[in-house]
């Protein structure tokens, strides 16, 4: 990060810590959004299947066997959003590839 000012210079202009900006800089980035998308069609997926009736440990479980791994918040409120929008008659058993 070459530049004509010097990064003391920078983080004063900006209000940040030198140590905050270290801590930003060295974070691992977030799962992008393409990705929270596609894992969040495989708890649909998984929801759907069972007509909205399989509890979270149940869709942990079928997502496992795929090789998906995902903690239970983020399982519910996956589940939450689709018993929003779940019509049991048209239960899609699809699966969408988003992983290696």
């Amino acid at each position: 990060m070459r530049t004509e000012h010097s990064l003391k210079l920078m983080l004063r202009v900006v209000q940040v810590s030198r140590s905050g900006f270290y801590e930003w800089r060295n974070r691992k980035p977030r799962v992008s959004s393409e990705l929270h998308l596609c894992l969040k069609e495989k708890v649909k997926t998984h929801f759907r299947a069972s007509r909205g009736t399989y509890g979270y440990r149940s869709i942990q479980r079928g997502l496992m066997k795929d090789g998906v791994i995902l903690g239970r918040p983020l399982i519910l409120r996956h589940m939450r959003h689709s018993k929003k929008r779940l019509n049991p008659k048209s239960a899609n058993t699809g699966f969408v590839e988003c992983l290696p």
